[in-house]
């Protein structure tokens, strides 16, 4: 009994070795951050830092480490991966699409001030921060956008989920008079939906 249970623990260990990957920054020696193998990051993946103006490559893992504005159009290809952890506005009706994944960190921002966010089908934008649609700017969703509950969407402009995309709120939900949301947006009954 004691061997198997011996056994099953190692098998535990390697199974969970063998299916993490992790995104490492091989200029400053840092390990960024610690993915389980999707389709969006390979396994051992370069981490880049990103400033706005870089563009993107396939197959590596960006995340930034200041405020960044984005004012020309910029593509995030479909195994990549952008981790913001501080604001990222999107000025200058520069559009910003996501072919991959979007992670807005717990303390990062996205702004589409008056820029857009597409995010393309079967790609993600995973919100543990805040996505704030400013007035001028706009989010179209054909992919899927989720806001966990330590995340916050506020709109003030247009947040438009297309064809079969789709936005799951379970943080708060703050939308102004000014807003424009399509109906498929999907909100718990226990998230309130502030009106300002």
């Amino acid at each position: 009994m004691r061997k198997l249970i011996v056994f099953l623990f190692v098998t535990l260990v390697m199974v969970n070795i063998s299916v993490s990957a992790a995104a490492y920054d091989y200029a400053n020696n840092e390990l960024i951050h610690t993915v389980n193998y999707t389709k969006y990051t390979s396994k051992d993946t370069a981490a880049v830092k990103w400033d706005g103006k870089t563009e993107f490559k396939d197959n590596t893992y960006y995340y930034t480490t200041k405020s960044v504005t984005l004012s020309k159009n910029a593509v995030l290809p479909e195994n990549s991966t952008l981790e913001v952890r501080c604001p990222l506005k999107i000025t200058k009706k520069a559009q910003l699409q996501i072919d991959g994944k979007l992670i807005i960190n717990y303390s990062g921002k996205v702004n589409p001030y008056n820029g857009k966010l597409i995010v393309s089908p079967d790609s993600y934008v995973d919100c543990y921060g805040a996505l704030a649609v400013s007035a001028k700017g706009s989010v179209d969703v054909y992919g899927s956008v989720r806001v966990f509950d330590t995340g916050s969407l506020t709109v003030k402009g247009m947040v438009c989920a297309k064809e079969n995309g789709r936005v799951v709120c379970t943080g708060k939900l703050k939308r102004y008079q000014t807003a424009k949301i399509s109906q498929n947006i999907i909100v718990p009954d226990n998230i309130t939906d502030e009106l300002s």
